[in-house]
């Protein structure tokens, strides 16, 4: 008996192992992805409340979902408005990158295209029940805008 009539068997018990694995994998993955995600899904919606907000021209409510510090800093609604550089948000884009850590959370985006490049990115902290942005950063090509506590 060779080798050559066991490889069926060995082709079969490799298939299993490879199909058990899998399986195992998808079943313990997905949970853990669905974790990691759930785990910054508010902060992800708030940074982008708080951008659509700016982009559409309502600072007051842009101003409310500044953190303390922010507020603080700014002064008012009105400081805020004069502070936004409309050309330097994008109009659409989705965070690639989110992280969180206790009470923060730092959320990012950015595309570079041929004819432009853009980078967004959002700080916030947990004050109470909501979160609020502490700090912000966008720019399209050479148009760069910044909000941060000083």
């Amino acid at each position: 008996m060779n080798s050559d009539e066991h490889q069926p068997y060995n082709q079969r018990r490799t298939f299993r192992w490879f199909t058990i694995i899998l399986v195992a994998a998808v079943v313990m993955g997905t949970p853990i992805a669905w974790a990691v995600l759930s785990f910054t899904t508010e902060p992800r919606a708030a940074g982008r409340e708080f951008v659509d907000a700016l982009r559409e021209g309502d600072f007051d409510k842009a101003f409310t979902m500044c953190s303390d510090e922010l507020q603080q800093h700014l002064g008012d609604a009105a400081e805020l408005a004069r502070r936004t550089k409309q050309s330097a948000l994008p109009e659409s884009w989705w965070w690639t990158s989110s992280r969180r850590q206790g009470n923060e959370a730092r959320l990012s985006s950015s595309a570079k295209t041929w004819w432009s490049r853009f980078g967004l990115s959002v700080t916030l902290v947990r004050q109470g029940d909501e979160w609020r942005v502490v700090r912000m950063a966008s720019g399209i090509g050479g148009v760069r805008m910044e909000l941060a506590p000083r």
